[in-house]
């Protein structure tokens, strides 16, 4: 089955884990640039990469393949032609406020956090609408939700909520592994050394990671509070995390290959230290704000309903 795009709000949690280091600075603020994406490797001729089956051998030559011959194949193809997705968010840091713009298909929506309320808002201004989730209240919402859903359907409610979050697996299928190469260059403006290995899944996986500047210091400290809700939203500690909470690197890009036949990056663009605006974290005037705790609390009332029809 193929790997399904990124949604715009799983991408600031791929941001999140992304940038998932403790390092104590003080706060960042400025504008930062990362871009996502996934190239069909069976749809799109990547040069060096022969018509083959997808296999490990075929995996291993594409993974191989310089980012730069990829990145002339997505402006030749389009970050939106056949075979080809490309997410690209502008991401404005303040504190404990980071806010990811994303402009897809003409559709403007924004997702912003604010570490210190564990708030975390997606703005649409297609529907003027913009939902609020309190990772606290949303984590007791999504308990409750497995509880009801236990009682309904003969479930343990913390099997449940395994299935829920698929904590379970990821725990037991976490192949994560990198080693350094020894091999150097420069990318994107940083000093980089390149890593290989597998990701959590077992697929081929190549990093290029720096030493971090005081500016980057300074991000992971402004990212910080958002990893550790995602991280306890997901009830694990994978073997990325802990790399990189012993490592004093940073990751610049990442390319990986699924399947045997579809190669994935990450790729950190930009960073530019700046002032923003404090109003670029606020919801626009005249927008419907809904909370998901709400949402969440509805589906239990009907969770309920519907165990007392038994």
């Amino acid at each position: 089955m193929k790997r399904k795009f990124l949604s715009i709000a799983a991408l600031v949690l791929v941001m999140a884990l992304f940038l998932s280091v403790r390092v104590q600075a003080g706060g960042f603020e400025g504008k930062i640039v990362f871009r996502d994406g996934q190239i069909d490797l069976m749809q799109v001729e990547v040069p060096g990469l022969s018509a083959m089956q997808p296999t490990h051998a075929f995996a291993k030559k594409a993974v191989a393949v310089s980012y730069d011959i990829y990145r002339q194949v997505i402006k030749e193809v389009g970050e939106s032609g056949p075979g080809v997705r490309v997410h690209t968010a502008i991401i404005w840091v303040k504190g404990n406020l980071l806010r990811t713009d994303i402009n897809e298909n003409g559709e403007k929506t924004a997702i912003i956090f604010d570490s210190k309320a564990q708030k975390l808002t997606t703005i649409s201004w297609k529907e003027k609408k913009a939902v609020v989730i309190d990772v606290g209240k949303m984590m007791k919402a999504m308990n409750n939700v497995a509880e009801q859903m236990g009682k309904a359907f003969g479930l343990d409610a913390n099997a449940m909520k395994q299935m829920m979050q698929g904590s379970q697996a990821e725990k037991e299928s976490d192949l994560f592994s990198l080693k350094p190469t020894g091999k150097k260059k420069k990318i994107n403006g940083f000093k980089c050394e390149l890593y290989i290995g597998t990701d959590k899944d077992g697929n081929l996986l190549q990093v290029w990671l720096t030493t971090p500047t005081a500016n980057l210091r300074q991000l992971y400290q402004s990212m910080e509070e958002m990893t550790k809700a995602m991280e306890k939203s997901k009830e694990i500690e994978d073997n990325e995390s802990k790399f990189f909470e012993k490592t004093d690197k940073f990751p610049i890009l990442k390319k990986w290959v699924e399947n045997n036949s579809d190669f994935n990056f990450e790729e950190f663009v930009s960073m530019k230290k700046q002032s923003v605006s404090a109003d670029l974290f606020k919801v626009p005037a005249g927008f419907q704000v809904i909370s998901m705790e709400n949402m969440m609390q509805n589906k239990m009332k009907q969770l309920q309903q519907l165990q007392q029809q038994k």
